[in-house]
């Protein structure tokens, strides 16, 4: 589990990190990726420091659940799909920086997830 509750710690590190600042400085973080809806960021803010820590509860099991890591291997899944769709929309995330900075994170994101997603099928499909 030690493998795993590293990149379950580095996920939740990140989503804490970036939660609270889309929670809160949302207008300076709308200013430097495009246009995106502060009130939004804030929701979005909001919703990563509950998912960081809920990866951190998660991250302190002696024994991980199955469902709740196809969970954030799902979330983080989402997650890049989400970011691909705003920049092909050109929605949200317009500025040179913004979308730099976008699809950095969502290769970080991505890369978690498929750490996540295969100790997590290596550890579910052994303990079946």
């Amino acid at each position: 589990m030690k493998p795993l509750s590293t990149i379950l710690r580095l996920n939740a590190a990140s989503c804490i990190l970036f939660g609270l600042l889309f929670a809160s400085a949302p207008e300076w973080t709308s200013a430097l990726i495009g246009n995106a809806a502060p009130l939004v960021l804030r929701i979005v803010g909001l919703g990563l420091i509950l998912n960081g820590a809920h990866l951190l509860f998660a991250s302190s099991r002696s024994k991980p659940l199955c469902p709740e890591l196809l969970y954030f291997v799902l979330g983080d899944f989402a997650w890049v799909v989400a970011t691909v769709v705003l920049l092909v929309l050109g929605v949200g995330v317009t500025t040179t920086a913004g979308i730099v900075a976008a699809i950095l994170i969502a290769m970080l994101v991505g890369s978690l997830g498929f750490m996540q997603f295969r100790h997590a099928r290596r550890l579910c499909l052994s303990a079946q």
